[in-house]
């Protein structure tokens, strides 16, 4: 899959978009923002609450996963946005990771689409149990298991390398807009 940003962006389908830096104060202005915008299209509760816990999920990785630029080298922001297409919502967004972790993420990735619904969900149960103590504090990789076995399909994804530091993380997470709650 190719990921075109824009495409995204500058959809007429597009619920909402965002471009900049991820903090706390922005997930806490950002969620209720998405709430609102669901609410006015007439999204089932179901799926707004699948939606904005995939929302959460995502910001947060954006937040806490990114690369650390602390010399402001690069000029790419953490990009977010929600779209409506084929009675799927879509949601995208995109940062910097360290190459040594886009090598990490792309192999649990590529695992965790390998595998079907049944069993991530037995995974689920499994690691949520065995981790329970470490998820409290984050960093369990609940996160990436959770999105797949609420939206029911594979996390689409894409790397692009930056240059010999850091690569772009593209992540594309289809949520039906039906189904049992």
């Amino acid at each position: 899959m190719k990921f075109s940003w824009a495409e995204y962006l500058d959809a007429e389908s597009a619920i909402f978009a965002f471009r900049g830096k991820v903090t706390n104060k922005v997930l806490i202005k950002v969620i209720p923002l998405i709430e609102v915008k669901l609410f006015e299209i007439g999204a089932e509760n179901f799926v707004k609450k699948r939606l904005v816990n995939v929302c959460i999920e995502l910001l947060q990785n954006l937040m806490f996963h990114s690369y650390n630029d602390k010399a402001k080298k690069y000029k790419i922001p953490h990009e977010f946005a929600i779209v409506f297409e084929n009675d799927h919502f879509i949601v995208v967004s995109s940062n910097l990771l360290e190459n040594k972790k886009a090598l990490q993420l792309k192999d649990r990735l590529v695992k965790l689409n390998s595998i079907d619904n049944e069993a991530v969900k037995f995974l689920y149960n499994i690691v949520i149990k065995q981790t329970y103590s470490k998820a409290a504090k984050g960093g369990a990789g609940l996160g990436l298991l959770d999105m797949r076995r609420k939206t029911g399909y594979p996390l689409d994804f894409e790397f692009e390398l930056e240059d010999k530091r850091v690569s772009r993380f593209f992540l594309k997470v289809k949520i039906p807009n039906k189904g049992k709650e």
